[in-house]
C-alpha cells in the first residue's frame, strides 16, 4: 500500500486526519448496519434448503470485504498520525533522554 507523504506542499496533516477519520467512521457505521442486516432463514426457506446457507456465505464475504477496507483505512490513519513532517509534535525523545541523563534542561 502506498501511503501519503506529509510535507509542506501537500495536504495538511489535520485535513488528512479529518478526511480519513470520516471515512473510518462511515465504514464502521456500515459494518454495524450490515451486522443487523444479516440474512434471516425465514426469508429464504421458500427457495430451497440451501438458500440461507448461500445467502449467509455471501453476506459474510461482503462483511469481510468491508473489514478489509476498514483495516486499510486504519493503516492510512495511523500513518498520517505518526509519520514525521509538518504538523507533527516533532518531539525528539532522544534529545530529551540525552539532556536528562546529562543533567541539562531542554
Amino acid at each position: 500500500m502506498i501511503l501519503p507523504t506529509i510535507h509542506f506542499n501537500g495536504t495538511a496533516r489535520a485535513s488528512l486526519d479529518e478526511q480519513i477519520g470520516k471515512v473510518l467512521y462511515a465504514l464502521r457505521e456500515a459494518k454495524h448496519a450490515m451486522t443487523h442486516a444479516a440474512p434471516n432463514g425465514r426469508d429464504y426457506y421458500p427457495q430451497n434448503d440451501s438458500a440461507i446457507h448461500q445467502a449467509t456465505a455471501e453476506h459474510r464475504d461482503r462483511v469481510d470485504q468491508l473489514c478489509g477496507l476498514i483495516e486499510d483505512y486504519e493503516r492510512i490513519y495511523e500513518h498520517i498520525l505518526w509519520s514525521p513532517g509538518p504538523g507533527h509534535d516533532d518531539f525528539d525523545f532522544r534529545r530529551e533522554t540525552d539532556s536528562s541523563t546529562q543533567g541539562g534542561t531542554r
